[in-house]
């Protein structure tokens, strides 16, 4: 599978869970359990990802490797953020200047 595979499973993946938890097809309803902290979004074992709700961006852990296995997987203990873990890499909205616009 490559990136852009991975891509698409893991974004009709999230689709599917917020029907399926929303029991609707509406548009709004859908777009904030996506970037609600209640979404169940199981692309890793262990973490459970999700999107931030300030750019949406999908926010899940990452391996690092060498050759054949995974050496260890971030985020690390000691580097963790005060709200979300998989958070602790990366910009928090304060820092960022990208933005969704509210539709």
């Amino acid at each position: 599978m490559t990136g852009h595979d991975w891509a698409a499973w893991i974004a009709i993946k999230a689709v599917v869970e917020a029907v399926q938890r929303q029991k609707t097809s509406q548009f709004a309803p859908l777009r904030d359990y996506l970037v609600s902290d209640d979404i169940v979004l199981d692309g890793f074992k262990g973490y459970r990802m999700g999107f931030r709700d300030w750019n949406g961006q999908l926010r899940q852990p990452i391996l690092l490797g060498s050759g054949n296995w995974v050496v260890a997987r971030a985020p690390f203990e000691g580097f963790l953020h005060q709200t979300n873990a998989l958070d602790t890499l990366g910009f928090d909205p304060r820092e960022s200047k990208c933005k969704l616009a509210d539709n």
